[in-house]
């Protein structure tokens, strides 16, 4: 649902070949407008219950479990032990979201 919406809003087929074939700033345009349309109008029908619940109307564009590359929900896969062993890299982003959660902080030092 929001492949086919980014599609027709780059007037395209909603198709792996048609969006490789594009320029990228274009579509990071469209993207940007997704969520926007999600937040306007927040209907299950138009884009999916899983859109709405699992983006939480910020974020369209996320794995879709397919059994293949995405095999399981990664917190379930994980606490079943499918990442036992592998090594694990943390981080955080200074400017997630930035706009979105909060007015910006000034660091004091």
């Amino acid at each position: 649902m929001v492949s086919a919406e980014l599609a027709a809003q780059l007037g395209g087929p909603a198709s792996a070949e048609a969006f490789g074939a594009l320029d990228p700033d274009d579509v990071l345009a469209a993207q940007t407008t997704v969520p926007q349309a999600i937040q306007a109008d927040p209907d299950p029908q138009r884009w999916g219950a899983s859109i709405l619940r699992g983006g939480r109307g910020i974020m369209s564009l996320f794995p879709v479990i397919d059994g293949d590359v995405v095999p399981d929900v990664p917190q379930t896969a994980i606490a079943d032990g499918s990442a036992a062993g592998m090594p694990l890299l943390i981080a955080t982003t200074q400017e997630e979201y930035p706009c979105s959660w909060s007015p910006p902080v000034s660091p004091s030092w």
